[in-house]
């Protein structure tokens, strides 16, 4: 199930489901005030999900209802400054009342059972490559790739046997990509690049867009998924240009050692003036040093994909793949 607005009710369902699968390893339901703050002191806990009072999806104890110090929220979990924030005003866009221990209301079984049953088919088939004796990595994405892309799942690789496209795909906003849109995408990768060392296998749980608190969120649940590695980089999880590029990155290598997972990090990817080549900084294999780097932007990409326009940063095959689409790309 994907829910194409984070200020949608249902995205409390692929919560709760998550949380009866066992994926969010620091709780086992909706919690209090108490738990909520423990969760909040211990980033590498990830995120702690806290349910408004008032989704319908539910039935609760009024005792139970307690309420948020948006204050705190604001500054421990998605760490800014910023009031305006968007996914921090979608976060009580519902209620400030919020409400421990619910349940699920019978006649949404099946919505639960069906979320848990596509997560299911993830964990399997990391179960089934684990037992061929293969590491498998996860890549995180939002964005149709392009080569600055290539280049991080190529660093994976370079650790992994396969490699899972692995979105975050249960909650959308305006302007992400559509899950049916990235899957082609990948899918035409795959086929024609990548063979059998990539899988595309979306992850059905709630993007929270809370930039370095969610990075360190996203690789708890590829550890209890089962992956080896995973990788993080620059700006992860972050949106409106709210998080300075390197936040994730810094936040996730303090919490390292609370991580079972190997976790990858990368600065992102760069185009070469002097290799004439796109690059990963600091890497190893980027022989002639050079300083003159030019960012490879995503917002640009967007543009010439919308535009039906070459990006020099892509793969044309890929791209011309992609123009031929007369389904909308971008929510």
């Amino acid at each position: 199930m994907e829910v194409k607005n984070i200020n949608d009710q249902k995205k409390f369902l692929i919560d709760y489901a998550n949380l009866t699968q066992n994926i969010i390893s620091s709780q086992k339901n909706f919690i209090d005030n108490k738990n909520l703050n423990r969760i909040l002191n211990k980033p590498y806990l990830g995120i702690p999900f806290i349910l408004p009072s008032n989704i319908k999806f539910f039935s609760f104890d009024k005792k139970n209802i307690f309420k948020v110090d948006k204050e705190i929220i604001k500054k421990k979990l998605f760490r800014t400054y910023n009031n305006n924030y968007s996914p921090y005003k979608a976060f009580f866009s519902f209620s400030n009342f919020f409400v421990s221990d619910p349940k699920i209301k019978p006649k949404y079984f099946k919505e639960i059972k069906k979320i848990n049953n596509l997560n299911k088919k993830i964990i399997e088939k990391i179960k089934k490559l684990k037992m061929q004796g293969k590491k498998v990595g996860a890549f995180q994405s939002r964005n149709i790739p392009h080569l600055g892309h290539e280049k991080l799942i190529n660093k994976l690789l370079e650790k992994c046997d396969v490699v899972f496209i692995n979105p975050v795909c249960g909650v959308k906003k305006k302007g992400d990509v559509k899950t049916k849109v990235l899957k082609k995408a990948y899918d035409f990768l795959i086929r024609y690049h990548y063979g059998n060392k990539l899988v595309f296998a979306p992850l059905y749980a709630s993007m929270f867009y809370a930039g370095p608190r969610e990075a360190l969120h996203h690789a708890v649940l590829r550890e209890k998924l089962g992956f080896d590695y995973f990788i993080v980089g620059r700006d992860h999880a972050g949106a409106e240009g709210n998080y300075n590029g390197s936040d994730a990155i810094k936040l996730v290598k303090k919490y390292k050692k609370n991580l079972k997972i190997q976790v990858l990090t990368s600065t992102g990817a760069y185009y070469c003036k002097s290799c004439d080549k796109v690059v990963l900084k600091l890497d190893k294999y980027h022989k002639c040093k050079s300083k003159k780097l030019l960012d490879i932007s995503g917002t640009d990409f967007r543009k010439h994909i919308v535009d039906k326009k070459i990006f020099k940063h892509a793969r044309i095959d890929m791209q011309k793949y992609i123009h031929k689409f007369k389904e909308k790309i971008f929510y």
